[in-house]
């Protein structure tokens, strides 16, 4: 449900934009016994204010009533459970990029 989640709203960031066309990368790969995820798209990007509260519940930027605002804090609460990393970086109008490593459990 995480990596949904995150592909979700890149699709979402996506779609907001008016250049038409959109693109969302997945790399996996190993590093020092993690396993390491990036999801990047080339959507709207976020603003200060938004990278601030991204992980706050109910924090949402969408206007529906579809969305409650906790799927990042979700993404959050899943990635501490494994005891691992999340990074975002993001410039407005460009581009997001979410890291996410998890140790390897052997």
């Amino acid at each position: 449900e995480m990596f949904v989640n995150l592909i979700n709203n890149a699709r979402e960031a996506i779609l907001k934009t008016e250049r038409g066309e959109g693109e969302i990368r997945i790399n996996i790969w190993t590093e020092n016994m993690l396993v390491c995820v990036s999801v990047r798209d080339n959507g709207e990007g976020m603003d200060k204010k938004t990278l601030r509260n991204l992980y706050t519940p109910f924090f949402t930027t969408k206007k529906t009533f579809q969305n409650w605002g906790i799927g990042m804090s979700q993404i959050r609460k899943t990635v501490d459970s494994h005891q691992g990393f999340i990074n975002v970086e993001s410039k407005l109008g460009k581009y997001t990029e979410f890291q996410i490593a998890i140790p390897i459990d052997l």
